[in-house]
This record gives structure tokens, sequence and C-alpha cells, in this order.
């Protein structure tokens, strides 16, 4: 089991001083997900558990459980859970809020005794069907721990309802919550509560069951680097499925390294081809980490990928006035100008960049984030892009450097990653090395693992 910081330690005692019911409001890269299920861990009475998450980070936490503690969790979805039925009794269920509705009867019908709500900012909205289902789950069981960097992600109006969720008799009326603390406003068409006010009293009536934490407040805790691995799954897996058996289809019983020279060519691309395909079909739930990053801290982050038009350039007109773009088409003054925008800019907070491109001669200085949202296939370009805010003078001052790798679950890309980590018998850290032997050798081991991969068809 993974041994705690002391100041996640500390969170636990804060969550049972709580009486299992607690807002945990702490920074990006603090571990909040261990420490919810840390306490789960030393209370018996909170199994089963359902664990309700953005939809991009249902297997990143079903890794989290294994990882921790060696639980195993039953990860569902979709909107028809007749056809999907759970286990009598799970130990671990991990659903996503978009799904919460029609699961709801059967995550109840299991009693749980604990609800963790990740990134709990997502009920914000007061009427939603998803605020409201996650009110109603909430309601049911005794313990709940809501998990976020920023709960409030705009104005107090936001807040009501995760504070709701985690205690009801706080703010029991939101009218009554709203002209306290909300800036409430008598206009031609009704009441306007898009304001603040009564900050601090706000603040102080938070307290009992909020634990607000930031890294610069624990650095001595943290190491200079941290590198995390975020699985995501495909919204269309049976395209990827076809792409690879279309692969194998092709390759036979062959190994890459054994083709004829242009053979080898067309294995190679064939591969590469498929490695494309997964980035294509994961945008939709990479924009969603990335929609988590931006809402649950207000630091920048720079992203990389490989391909240019359907990754790099994707990302940035999707974020298009809060980001800066770099790829191999920006060059001379106008890279510098686009990097200069993302330092000084306060309101462009994600700089969308080509490996090759981003990846080298540009020092971000006061940036201490990078996501990696294609692996490329040469782990030394991933040193390159993890030392733009990594090293002496670089990364935001006294904060630590974070890496995130969004990886697509049960494809070529897990397979890649899980190849090279091996070959470098690094533990807990991410491809800290470069390939030294022939690339060959690695595509038929990754050809290998795509055949096992592969379901015998019937």
């Amino acid at each position: 089991m993974t041994i705690p910081f002391a100041f996640q330690s500390n969170g636990v005692t804060f969550i049972e001083r709580c009486k299992g019911r607690a807002l945990i409001a702490w920074e990006m890269g603090l571990g909040k997900s261990y420490l919810a299920l840390s306490y789960a861990a030393t209370h018996p009475e909170c199994f089963p558990i359902v664990i309700v998450v953005p939809a991009s980070l249902k297997y990143n936490w079903e890794a989290e459980c294994v990882k921790h503690f060696g639980w195993r969790a039953e990860v569902v979805g979709g909107t028809k859970p007749h056809k999907t039925p759970l286990p009598s009794r799970p130990k671990i269920v991990i659903v996503n809020y978009d799904v919460l509705g029609p699961w709801l009867p059967h995550l109840l019908s299991l009693k749980p005794g604990l609800v963790i709500f990740d990134e709990i900012h997502y009920t914000s909205g007061r009427t939603t069907k998803r605020a409201k289902n996650s009110c109603v789950l909430a309601d049911a069981v005794p313990r709940v721990i809501g998990l976020s960097g920023t709960p409030m992600t705009n104005r107090p109006a936001d807040l009501w309802t995760p504070v709701r969720i985690i205690n009801r008799t706080i703010f029991p009326s939101f009218y009554k919550y709203a002209h306290t603390h909300c800036g409430a406003k008598r206009k031609f068409w009704g009441w306007d509560f898009s304001g603040a006010s009564n900050l601090e009293e706000l603040n102080l009536k938070l307290r009992p069951i909020m634990s607000r934490l930031r890294k610069a407040e624990v650095l001595k805790d943290l190491p200079a680097q941290q590198n995390s691995v975020v699985l995501l799954d495909l919204p269309d897996r049976k395209a990827y499925e076809q792409a690879r058996d279309e692969y194998l289809d092709w390759i036979g019983d062959r190994t890459p390294s054994g083709l004829s020279r242009e053979e080898k060519d067309k294995s190679r691309g064939n591969l590469f081809a498929l490695k494309h395909k997964v980035a294509q079909l994961k945008m939709p739930v990479v924009y969603d980490w990335i929609d988590s990053f931006l809402l649950g801290s207000d630091e920048k982050i720079i992203s990389f990928g490989i391909h240019r038009e359907s990754v790099v350039e994707a990302i940035h007109a999707k974020y298009a006035n809060l980001s800066s773009l770099i790829t191999g088409k920006v060059i001379g003054k106008h890279r510098q100008l686009a990097f200069d925008k993302f330092l000084r800019d306060k309101s462009c907070r994600l700089l969308s960049g080509n490996i090759d491109a981003a990846g080298v001669g540009l020092y971000a200085k006061g940036v201490s984030n990078t996501v990696f949202v294609e692996l490329p296939w040469t782990p030394t370009k991933i040193d390159q892009g993890k030392g733009r805010t990594h090293g002496i003078g670089r990364g935001a001052k006294g904060v630590p450097c974070q890496n995130w790798f969004l990886i697509a679950k049960g494809t070529i890309e897990e397979k890649l990653l899980e190849i090279l980590q091996r070959k470098r018998r690094v533990a807990d850290k991410v491809l800290d090395a470069g390939v030294t032997e022939d690339p060959f050798k690695l595509y038929d081991e990754l050809t290998a693992m795509l055949r096992a991969e592969k379901k015998p068809r019937r």
C-alpha cells in the first residue's frame, strides 16, 4: 500500500472530524483521490463505495484503486443498466455523471456506505439533471466526500450545490444563500444571483466541512517532478478494433522485423496509422480532461501532440480564446510571439504544441504543467517536452512540475507505454531514457501484444 504524506494523513483526520461528509478543495497534484480512498481503507463501514466522476476519469480511478490498495472496481456506463447487471455486491462501483440517472436505482439498491464525487464542481448547475441526480444519491448515503481543486468555478452561486451535496444543513435554502452571498439584485426579468457578497462570512461557514490546501503549503513533502498516467476510455472502441484487426489481418503471423524492406516501411506506416487513429478517437475525452484541468486550477499548461491538424491544431481551435499554438508551420518570430503570449498573457492558459516544434529550445519559466496527448515512439522526445518546465530557472517558483500522459485504455497506446516503461526499468516514472535498440524489435513486441489483445472470432 502507498505510504501517505503527512498532509494526506491530516486530510484523513479532517474527514473523520467531519463524520465522513467533507469537501476536499485541494489543488491538482496533491492526491485527492488517494486521500478519499485512504479514508475508506480505515473505515470498513464505507463499503460498498460509489465513485461518481467525469467520463474521462473512470478508468483512472479504477487504476488508482488497484495501485494504492489492490481493490477491484466495477466500471459501469451506458444508459441501459439492465443490459449490464452489476455483481451482487461489488466492493466499488465507478460511474460517470452523465449516466448517473439511469444507474441510480441499481446504485441505491447496493446501500453504499460512501459516495465520492470527483470534480464535484460538475454539479454546480443546481437545476441540471446531473446536480439533481447527485443530490438524490448523496441524500441516501451516510458519508459523502467531494473532491475539486476549485469547487467554486466562477461565482458563489456555483458553490451551493456542491455544498448541499456534502451537507444540506449548512445552506438549506438556495434563495436565502443567494441573497446573502451572491450579491442579489432585482432585475426587470427577476433576480440576478451572478454577484458575490459577504465572502468572509461564507468562508467561515465552509470551514467545518471544507479542507483547502495549496501546493505551496506542502512543498517540503512533494518531489520536484511528478509523472501521472491518466487512462481514458475510447468513445468509439469498435472503430479502433476494426483498424487494429485490419493491421493484424495484413501482417498475419509475420513479424515486422522479418519483412522485406518495402513491407517493413508499410508495416511501420500501418502501426503509425493505428496509433493516429487512437489519437483521433480519444479527442472528446481529451477535451474533457483539459476542461477539468482548466476548471480545477488557475495554472497554465503545455499540451504536446504529434499530429498537427487532428490533434495540435484541433486543441488550439477548441480553446481558441485561451490558447496559443506552436507547430512546424509557426516559424521565426511568429513562434517566439506565440510562446511569449502564452507566458505573459494571463488569459492564455494553454499552449498547444507539436512535440518536435514546441519540445525544444523554449523554456517556460513560471509554468509547471505539461500534458502529453500523444505518446511519441522515441522516449527522448518526452524528456525534451518535460524539460520545457522542469529544470533550473523553469517551472513556477516553489511549485513541483507535473506531467500527465493521456493514454487510451486497452489500445496500442497502452501497449506501447507498457513496453517502454518495462524496458527502462523505471518503477514510478514515465519514460526517462531513450531507445537504444533496433526499433523493429519494439514493433515486433507491439504486434505480439496486439494479437493477444484481439479476441478470437466465433
